[in-house]
């Protein structure tokens, strides 16, 4: 059995934290990207969150899930960034390439394999691409042709976002490339026989087997020191070594805008997984330094006051500034006549509002 076999055999499948999964904080969460990102129809969604059954570790959930609530247990965010900066050191670039089952032992060593380049964090990808070149390929067959064909789309998706993102760190665009042909060869200057290996090292290999033997410290073995411990804070790392970039620039992340009234009820605020959203006194404030884009605010609000907005800043998203998304002011309800807290765009209060609503669908 070789080592992908074996791997396979041992761990079986993704990891799931479910007290990440937004569909665990709310029965309103619509998210489902891991459910249509699955090739193999191994996630399932309750309302305890996500599961995973019958799982072939291509990595596609991981790479789409917003809040992390998916991993896989060995080829983490963090396992990628550090195997792609040794290589980069060695060789000068990073090459990944998606491999049919089986192939990983005839790879160069100035490669990362991956059964599905979808399933490569676009994150880890933009902060190679601050230090080096990161080079993409293909290796037997088209995406089209592809049993994860779902997975060429989502490549698709990553590739058009990382490039936005370098382009917004002033990078050049050719940091990042892809060549629909065979893994190119590692240049003749940075060659040097058995250095940067990247398909598994021999930690990595022994973290494996020490996890799937249920062995004590099994957790504290998974990942190399000093590496981010999440998607976000591989890009707020780089946010903060890019001091230089133009802080004008568009971030291609949405910001966050009222689309109707806020009562400042605090839900959406008490719900959000990455605290992107704070209720401070009569006001609704935003981070979006912290906003991983999982919508799920949007979908608790009761009132349909938040909706995604025009990208934010370079600026605004590097920095741990919060921006005043709604204000309480003191207004006079025109059915009732009671006065109620709330943003200065209603002219009901809450339960004239609700009231409101149950009648209009009544009479539809």
């Amino acid at each position: 059995m070789d080592v992908a076999g074996l791997t396979g055999f041992l761990l079986g499948k993704v990891g799931v934290h479910a007290e990440r999964c937004v569909r665990r904080f709310s029965p309103r969460a619509t998210c489902r990207r891991c459910l249509e990102a699955c090739p193999v129809d191994a996630v399932k969604l309750t309302g305890e969150g996500v599961k995973i059954g019958e799982c072939n570790r291509c990595g596609l959930c991981t790479a789409v899930c917003p809040t992390e609530a998916l991993q896989d247990p060995e080829r983490t965010p963090a396992f990628f960034l550090a195997r792609g900066r040794e290589i980069l050191q060695t060789y000068g670039q990073v090459g990944f390439v998606c491999f049919p089952r089986g192939k990983e032992a005839r790879m160069g060593s100035h490669l990362i394999g991956v059964t599905c380049l979808g399933g490569i964090p676009v994150e880890v990808v933009v902060a190679l691409a601050t230090e080096g070149k990161v080079v993409f390929s293909r290796q037997g067959q088209e995406c089209t042709s592809c049993p994860l064909a779902r997975g060429g789309e989502i490549w698709e998706e990553l590739l058009a976002l990382a490039r936005q993102m370098i382009a917004c760190l002033g990078l050049p665009e050719d940091r990042i490339t892809f060549l629909n042909e065979a893994p190119p060869a590692a240049p003749a200057e940075y060659r040097r026989k058995g250095e940067g290996r990247a398909a598994m090292g021999r930690r990595e290999f022994f973290a494996v087997l020490v996890r799937g033997l249920g062995l004590k410290g099994a957790s504290q073995v998974s990942d190399r020191p000093g590496m981010p411990a999440s998607r976000r804070a591989i890009l707020q790392k780089v946010w903060s070594t890019r001091a230089s970039a133009e802080k004008k620039e568009l971030w291609p992340q949405p910001g966050l805008k009222l689309a109707g009234p806020c009562y400042l009820c605090n839900i959406c605020s008490r719900l959000c997984p990455q605290e992107a959203l704070v209720l401070k006194g009569d006001e609704l404030l935003f981070q979006p330094s912290l906003c991983t884009a999982c919508g799920l605010c949007i979908d608790v609000c009761l009132h349909g006051s938040l909706a995604w907005g025009e990208k934010v800043s370079l600026k605004e998203v590097s920095s741990a500034e919060r921006k005043r998304l709604a204000t309480a002011v003191t207004l006079q309800c025109s059915r009732c006549g009671q006065e109620f807290r709330a943003s200065p765009q209603t002219d009901l209060c809450l339960r004239c509002r609700f009231s409101a609503a149950q009648e209009g669908s009544k009479a539809n």
